[in-house]
């Protein structure tokens, strides 16, 4: 039964919530529901509250922020930003806000990484949103514009970034013989990028030679120390792929960086290094790394030495970006490969080799000439000097996307290895979903539910992208599967004793994919249904 009840009563109350404060105006004449803030900028706040008795330390504050990544396929929020964003960071001094000097490895929060300051000594608490007391840092939206509006969606306290190595101060290799070819060896190996290699030398390089060490190491690349009265030359030398393109006075070596080997040129392609007694040092280098190191989150917790004030750690961020060394049939792949295209990309296939090679998380990558993709997905109008190259990601996901800085990274790479009269873009993959609606005869009713289990996996593993297919090899660009490919699959799982009827649906991301043939097939919704 429904009652209808009209007439005009007041409410006994009216509170307003807005900037973290509550308002009573029952008694008001009228009010405003919302009030706009007092900053007209985009305005991040960070409150902060020392410890009862304490002062906010005077010491190095590290802040992580973790960003959402954007992959291919994310609607930017300003498809044509005029000017990348710039922040100002600020702190409260009692008189007034003040910008604060930070190290930002988030890039204005584009990506994921820590945000370091010092905690100036004037640093004061302050009453913001009515009655918060704290001590406030915020960061403003200074000028600029955000391609894609950044989502945070952590932020952590007290955290640094580690890495799985090792790091080896003044390592000496060895003494100079003065002959040709000579080969040294660093204790740990593998020895990571970043190493610094010196040469304790009879004298000074000349004028010409130091301008040229200084443009490849730095300028603190050559530098005198005192041994006991007796005044040593040491100059930081460059590493190299070969010697191909060294001079004889050339101050190279090339490092085998999985096995640690150094090795000297000949006096005709690389100088060789004078003879002296210890007089060869590497006086900085990591080792370390591999997919070992590629630890989920909340699974180090042990520490391996006393730090002060620290009593125990985690990684709250999964360990990631970790490989081993290339394996033996991988070189025999890669090496005919890089002889065709010698580091420059001019061929489809010097561009989909030369993608992978600019970083390891690439796992696949197709060349379509004439086309800009980036612009226009699925438009097959030709248009000179353009080259699209579609990466597919490393990834155990049903549908691998890549993310926007693994775009732009294999794009920069790509752009600075091919020829200047081609414009380079780089895309993600089209999906086309394959979902299969099954119905099959049991040779027994025992152990059905193991039965439907494994046919569920059995259709996830081969509709893979990466790793399915009847190979194990995943999925050629613009390939489907066939019916009879899933009648053999299923039918081969034990306890199948036969299949009664079988579809496939195949649903595009979007429409005219298929037609394209620039698509990859992924495992969809499947449907199995068991009968005896």
């Amino acid at each position: 039964r429904r009652v209808l009840v009209t007439g005009v009563r007041e409410p006994d109350t009216i509170i307003t919530y807005n900037d973290f404060s509550y308002e009573d105006v029952t008694s008001a004449a009228s009010f405003k529901p919302f009030k706009p803030t007092i900053d007209e900028k985009a305005t991040l706040y960070l409150g902060f509250t020392p410890p009862p008795g304490k002062t906010f330390p005077n010491s190095k504050i590290n802040l992580y922020f973790g960003v959402a990544p954007v992959v291919f396929g994310d609607s930017p929020d300003n498809p044509l930003p005029v000017t990348p964003p710039r922040l100002t960071w600020e702190y409260w001094n009692n008189n007034g806000w003040t910008k604060l000097t930070i190290r930002d490895e988030s890039e204005a929060f584009t990506r994921s990484g820590l945000v370091e300051f010092m905690a100036p000594s004037d640093f004061s608490s302050h009453i913001e949103f009515e009655d918060l007391k704290r001590h406030w840092l915020r960061v403003r939206l200074e000028s600029g514009e955000y391609e894609f509006k950044p989502k945070l969606n952590r932020l952590l306290l007290n955290t640094t970034m580690a890495s799985q190595s090792v790091t080896i101060r003044d390592e000496t290799l060895g003494s100079s013989d003065g002959s040709e070819n000579q080969k040294f060896k660093t204790r740990r190996a593998p020895v990571l990028s970043g190493q610094k290699f010196e040469v304790r030398e009879t004298e000074p390089p000349s004028v010409g030679e130091q301008l040229i060490i200084k443009k490849e190491e730095g300028d603190n690349a050559i530098f005198s120390t005192d041994n006991k009265g007796r005044k040593e030359t040491w100059v930081r030398w460059h590493e190299t792929p070969d010697f191909y393109g060294s001079g004889q006075r050339d101050r190279h070596y090339v490092l085998n960086h999985l096995t640690g080997d150094v090795l000297f040129g000949n006096g005709i392609n690389g100088l060789i290094p004078p003879v002296g007694n210890g007089n060869l040092r590497m006086s900085f280098y990591k080792s370390g790394g591999g997919l070992s190191g590629n630890k989920a989150e909340n699974t180090i917790i042990q520490l391996k030495t006393t730090v002060p004030y620290v009593e125990k750690v985690t990684n709250t961020v999964a360990a990631a970006g970790g490989t081993d060394g290339e394996s033996l049939e991988s070189l025999i792949d890669r090496a005919p490969r890089t002889i065709r295209h010698r580091g420059r990309a001019v061929t489809l296939e010097d561009y989909e080799d030369m993608a992978m090679l600019a970083s390891a998380k690439v796992a696949r990558a197709k060349c379509i000439p004439l086309l800009k993709l980036k612009d226009t997905p699925l438009n097959e109008k030709e248009s000179p000097g353009e080259v699209s190259v579609i990466i597919v990601p490393r990834s155990i996901d049903d549908k691998p996307l890549p993310s926007l800085e693994l775009i732009n990274r294999v794009q920069d790479y790509l752009q600075a290895n091919s020829l200047p009269t081609v414009n380079v873009s780089v895309v993600g993959p089209f999906y086309v979903s394959v979902e299969v609606a099954v119905e099959i005869a049991l040779a027994s009713m025992e152990g059905a539910s193991a039965v439907e289990q494994a046919v569920y996996q059995r259709l996830a593993d081969f509709l893979h992208p990466l790793t399915g297919g009847s190979g194990g090899n995943g999925w050629a660009f613009g390939r489907k599967p066939h019916k009879s490919d899933f009648y053999a699959l299923i039918e081969a799982v034990q306890g199948v004793d036969h299949i009664r009827s079988l579809s496939v649906v195949e649903t595009e991301d979007q429409a005219g994919v298929i037609d394209s043939g620039r698509f990859l097939v992924y495992s969809g919704e499947h449907t199995v249904t068991l009968r005896f």
